[in-house]
């Protein structure tokens, strides 16, 4: 099986508290006027690296919590529903792949032994 795919297959689990310090530190990285696009990009991959999450679901979860709450309020409105209304079918498409992967792995292993 693929490293990113047996990665993928791991529980995750969010401690809010150190998703809340990693947000908090990486809001006071973007509000410092002498921080780089490209050291900000670094806070955010090592920010994602300790919590043990895709950097791209961080961002995205950092780009909600930016928001204000009214403007927070009205895309979670939409998007809440949005997101769990795909979600069975995204968790389909990554089964149908991790069984594939593994059907092919035992192929493998069977032409090998």
């Amino acid at each position: 099986m693929p490293k990113d795919m047996a990665k993928a297959t791991e529980e995750f689990t969010v401690d809010t508290q150190k998703l809340r310090g990693a947000l908090d530190r990486i809001h006071g990285k973007a509000t410092s006027s002498s921080e780089s696009s490209s050291s900000l990009a670094q806070a955010r991959k090592q920010e994602a690296e300790s919590l043990d999450c895709h950097k791209d679901a961080l961002s995205i979860v950092e780009r909600i919590d930016k928001m204000s709450p009214d403007k927070k309020a009205d895309f979670l409105r939409s998007f809440s529903p949005m997101f769990s209304a795909l979600l069975p079918q995204w968790e389909g498409e990554f089964k149908d792949m991790v069984d594939k992967a593994n059907e092919q792995a035992g192929e493998m292993e069977g032409a090998m032994g």
